[in-house]
């Protein structure tokens, strides 16, 4: 009987273990601007409602955000198509929203 606490035990950590494993941490960020706090908390409570556990950095400045994504310190951030095309693409040509979005 002991044996089988035990092997049922062992199961059931592993299983809670590799469905946490499944499901890692998704950390988002959010600039420093009020729609981006409200954007990143919204992702984060969506994401929690499907199981996933979410970490909210949030005030980062233009610059510190872009370079913590790009370097895998976040998972998620959002951003402006304008100035993704702009600034970190370096479109310097006028585009209509069919162009900005393909």
């Amino acid at each position: 009987m002991k044996t089988s606490s035990f092997l049922l035990g062992c199961v059931l950590l592993f299983a809670g273990i590799a469905q946490a494993a499944e499901k890692p941490v998704i950390r988002i960020g959010a600039r420093v601007f009020t729609e981006q706090t409200l954007l990143a908390e919204i992702t984060s409570q969506y994401l929690r409602t499907k199981g996933y556990d979410t970490q909210v950095t949030g005030g980062l400045g233009s610059n510190l955000a872009r370079s913590a994504h790009e370097s895998g310190q976040l998972d998620m951030l959002w951003e402006y198509t304008g100035v993704s095309l702009v600034a970190y693409n370096h479109v310097t040509e006028k585009l209509d929203s069919a162009q900005s979005y393909a």
